[in-house]
């Protein structure tokens, strides 16, 4: 049985393909991890934006970006950011879908050299974004305590 889609898709314009691709991560993206963008993200664990010079919760909108980012403006000490300051994420130029590839692909242990390849990242930048993911978790496991029956493999 054929594709019905397969004829239009060979019929798309290069530029329109490309398009038609980023409509597709954002709706896999939203059916696999409930939004297709950093924003959502945010809004889904409820991040509350906080003065990344300060660490200030006193904060007031103070317009957009140039990417049409919402921008706050910190009251102590008037710095100017956004919801994705003080995360992994801050300053990324590449989308949600590569993040979330490239976040899938190292905790199956895939090697750097195929990340970069399938995410289509520089070297630099998938060890920018380890480093970053590491930062991130490191203590965590300080945090953790086991309580009541455990149970153990030989793992």
């Amino acid at each position: 049985m054929s594709n019905r889609f397969t004829d239009s898709v060979f019929a798309l314009s290069k530029e329109d393909f490309i398009l038609l691709e980023e409509a597709v991560s954002l709706r896999r993206n939203k059916d696999r991890y409930g939004v297709y963008d950093f924003d959502g993200l945010s809004d889904l664990y409820k991040r509350i934006p906080s003065c990344p010079r300060c660490g200030s919760k006193d904060y007031v909108f103070n317009g957009f970006t140039p990417d049409g980012k919402n921008r706050y403006l910190c009251r102590d000490c008037n710095h100017r950011f956004t919801i994705l300051s003080n995360t992994i994420f801050h300053s990324t130029k590449k989308s949600f879908d590569t993040w979330c590839t490239y976040l899938v692909l190292m905790s199956f242990n895939v090697p750097l050299e195929m990340t970069q390849e399938i995410c289509y990242i520089s070297h630099p930048t998938a060890m920018l974004w380890r480093k970053k993911v590491f930062a991130t978790v490191d203590g965590y496991q300080d945090r953790l305590y086991l309580k009541d029956r455990v149970w153990i493999d030989e793992l």
